[in-house]
């Protein structure tokens, strides 16, 4: 075989690689793609529940003086509705989970007395 064929076909084996390489990048982003759509798709599809201040205040377990300085500082969200203020679940969920404390591992140490 001569060099000048020999490069040609590695030349052509590399490309072809770099080709096979690039499908299957593709592929891969088209999977994450596939799962995000099939994820926002679920979320579009569930209804939307409503919660009322007194949910919400059991829920979240404050009062009602409480629940109106969480609006006005932005800490929870809600809507409007025909002047009535209503709190999503996922919102309310949302601010839970935000705001849970995660326990620290408490260290043992034992010290030997003699």
């Amino acid at each position: 075989m001569k060099p000048s064929s020999m490069v040609k076909s590695l030349t052509i084996k590399l490309m072809e690689y770099n080709i096979a390489m690039e499908i299957k990048r593709h592929s891969l982003l088209l999977d994450n793609l596939y799962s995000k759509l099939e994820l926002i798709e679920k979320k579009i599809s569930e209804p939307v529940k409503l919660l009322d201040d007194f949910d919400v205040m059991r829920l979240l377990g404050i009062s009602q003086r409480t629940l109106a300085t969480y609006r006005k500082q932005g800490i929870v969200k809600y809507l409007k509705i025909s002047g009535s203020v209503r709190y999503t679940k996922s919102a309310i969920d949302e601010l839970i989970n935000l705001n849970q404390v995660k326990r620290k591992k408490s260290v043992v140490c034992c010290i030997e007395q003699e």
